[in-house]
């Protein structure tokens, strides 16, 4: 039975054709427009966790008791599981940093260049000088602009590292950074994994920020890693390690997930209207069909079957229309660096790169379907609740 009323739903569908292709035109579009936004929603958050854990952390921080030895062990590691972009072992040490009659305490951080090269934020955010080399004789160290204006030092420059037990370690300044996140460059610190190594102290911290694929799912990227582990080592994620940027992501998907009902509301509303006008019209059609022995609950069906196969394919077509926008938006990025300069969480790059998801995606075609179905229940139950003499005597 469904399938008889279903090619009647497409008869009638294919006897009105403008009015709907200019009905699934205009659903398509705004679900086109609704598919593209989530993606840029979605390629907005990926490039601010980027931006973000670039800096210092890693989707997943690897903790330790023993900071010297999972540091050495980790440093040592030439192949990564598949998955695994980066994993950057550091050791951390407090400092103060000292030229002539000023100071400044930082947190020295130990590294190692070439693999920082990879996916830090901190390399590329070098203003002055360069970023550290090859290990060489003498210790080498990287300073924040802050910390720069403050020992009034430049590259090339010598100070002195202070520990917590008065001994003093000479260096050489080869670069400043400036990242705009002033917790970073007022009070850290790079230098080379064996140089920190050499001077840790009981207060000496270690850690291996650890960098996936975008889009690696916090659990799978757990699941690559623990395999890894020894004892005493621990994983913490991102989104313990930085809770502001997981609320921010969170807005954004509530922001988005409410564009999408106002518009899916005024879409249902356009929906009604056009099923009304249309029921109006063909009330001769619905009378004779009455008059052969039609239900109303038939007639609904009918009704209610032409609306959903309209959203469907309108649905279908902005889907497709979205996603080839996307990909075209993907392809180059859009640069919205003009509008995120200042933003700490766009410390690297204002470029986003639209990426589509299966929940974004499918959530404006299911809304509009949804709210297409039951835009079209009143007019539909008017159409089966008149009665067949009343409809015949209507003017055509």
């Amino acid at each position: 039975m469904i399938a008889f009323w279903s090619r009647m739903a497409l008869q009638g569908i294919s006897r009105r054709r403008s009015r709907s292709w200019i009905t699934i035109g205009a659903i398509g579009m705004a679900v086109a427009a609704l598919t593209f936004l989530s993606a840029i929603m979605v390629g907005v958050n990926d490039a601010m966790i980027v931006n973000s854990i670039s800096v210092h952390t890693g989707q997943l921080l690897v903790r330790s008791d023993k900071p010297l030895e999972t540091t050495a062990r980790w440093a040592e590691m030439s192949e990564f599981p598949r998955g695994m972009k980066a994993a950057l072992p550091r050791l951390s040490a407090p400092v103060m940093l000292v030229v002539d009659s000023k100071a400044s305490p930082v947190q020295l951080t130990g590294v190692v260049p070439e693999r920082e090269r990879i996916v830090s934020a901190v390399p590329a955010r070098v203003v002055e000088g360069a970023y550290l080399a090859a290990p060489s004789a003498g210790a080498e160290i990287l300073i924040g602009a802050k910390t720069a204006s403050t020992l009034s030092v430049k590259p090339g420059d010598a100070l002195n590292i202070r520990l917590p037990d008065g001994t003093t370690r000479p260096a050489k300044v080869v670069g400043v950074f400036r990242t705009g996140i002033d917790r970073f460059d007022e009070g850290m610190a790079y230098a080379h994994l064996g140089t920190v190594r050499d001077i840790a102290t009981a207060s000496t911290t270690g850690d291996v920020a650890v960098f996936f694929e975008t889009g690696t799912p916090d659990e799978e990227a757990a699941d690559i890693v623990k395999p890894l582990l020894r004892e005493g080592e621990r994983i913490a994620p991102w989104k313990a390690l930085l809770p502001e940027l997981d609320q921010l992501t969170q807005l954004n998907v509530v922001s988005m997930t409410i564009v999408i009902l106002l518009v899916v509301i005024m879409v249902a509303a356009g929906i009604s209207n056009t099923v009304l006008v249309s029921v109006m019209d063909r009330h001769r059609e619905f009378g004779i069909l009455k008059a052969m022995g039609v239900t109303p609950s038939e007639l609904m069906t009918l009704i209610l079957l032409e609306t959903a196969m309209i959203c469907a394919g309108a649905g279908l077509l902005g889907s497709i229309v979205g996603a080839l926008i996307t990909c075209a938006g993907a392809r180059t990025g859009i640069d919205l660096g003009r509008f995120t300069s200042e933003n700490p969480h766009f410390v690297m790059s204002g470029v986003v790169y639209p990426r589509l998801t299966w929940q974004m995606t499918a959530a404006p075609i299911i809304a509009v379907l949804v709210a297409g179905m039951i835009a079209a229940l009143w007019p539909a139950r008017l159409a089966s609740k008149r009665k067949t003499a009343d409809i015949m005597r209507m003017p055509t």
